[in-house]
């Protein structure tokens, strides 16, 4: 946060009779790339998630998928292209994440030397309306519900469905250990520049940070003692907050399945 906000923020928890934790940023802690002889690591949110995968391999809640309809002439190779542009550019999307004495600790990273082969085509012109329908369908969850090898990047699945000569579906799905919600809008914004400069938008300059970098300062920050402070004000916050109690009614099954339902009252 800048000082204003800073300043702004104090002002607003001062109104409403709450005293803040100490906000304020130590020298060591401006974020930065981290030193290039310096292994990258997970963040905290990523540790999570990569455990939670481990327990549920064939859990798909962390998938995010989207779809496009794309309509009119298209350059395939062009395409395909722009796509490993996009991989070349995020660090992120080269990244996997091996098991190593139990842990996921260490990423490793795929060489920026990707080709166009990283989209998949299929070609359903051949069928009738509504076989298309059901193979498109068959197509969406197959990218979808397929488990990913956490250690093998990228974490992600393209897939081109062409349903006509100038009718074509573009599908793809990325884990969420390198991916979020504010990412689909980057993607798909980035994707369409390097398509339209046929893989290579020299206006396009590389991040100056990747993720890594972030977790890298997440974790320094965590030795800070702000961070205590932080963390200790929470607790102190917290420290009687009422615990939900819900009714064991029903015995836990050996695996979660994600299955649920809603129940509406007054």
């Amino acid at each position: 946060m800048t000082p204003d906000k800073q300043a702004l923020l104090k002002k607003l928890l001062a109104q409403k009779g709450v005293a803040g934790p100490a906000i304020e940023a130590s020298p060591g802690e401006a974020l930065r790339p981290r030193p290039h002889d310096e292994a990258p690591g997970m963040s905290f949110a990523q540790e999570r998630l990569w455990f939670v995968q481990k327990l549920q391999p064939a859990n798909t809640a962390y998938h995010l998928g989207q779809g496009f309809s794309l309509r009119g002439a298209l350059d395939r190779a062009a395409l395909g292209e722009a796509l490993a542009e996009l991989i070349r550019r995020h660090e992120a999307l080269r990244t996997g994440f091996p098991e190593r004495e139990g842990r996921g600790g260490l990423d490793v990273l795929l060489p920026e030397v990707i080709d166009a082969s990283v989209l998949q085509e299929e070609d359903l012109t051949g069928l009738p309306a509504a076989e298309q329908t059901r193979e498109l369908a068959v197509q969406q969850a197959e990218i979808l519900e397929e488990p990913f090898d956490l250690a093998v990047a990228p974490l992600l699945r393209a897939r081109l469905v062409r349903l006509g000569p100038d009718d074509y579906q573009l599908l793809f799905c990325v884990h969420h250990l390198v991916f979020d919600g504010w990412s689909i809008d980057v993607f798909t914004r980035e994707l369409g520049r390097l398509y339209a400069a046929k893989g290579g938008d020299p206006e396009l300059a590389r991040p100056s940070l990747s993720y890594a970098d972030y977790a890298a300062w997440q974790r320094r920050r965590a030795q800070s003692p702000a961070w205590e402070a932080s963390r200790e004000f929470w607790c102190n916050q917290l420290a009687n907050t009422p615990k939900l109690t819900l009714p064991t009614d029903h015995d836990r099954p050996d695996a979660l399945s994600g299955r649920g339902a809603g129940h509406r009252f007054v």
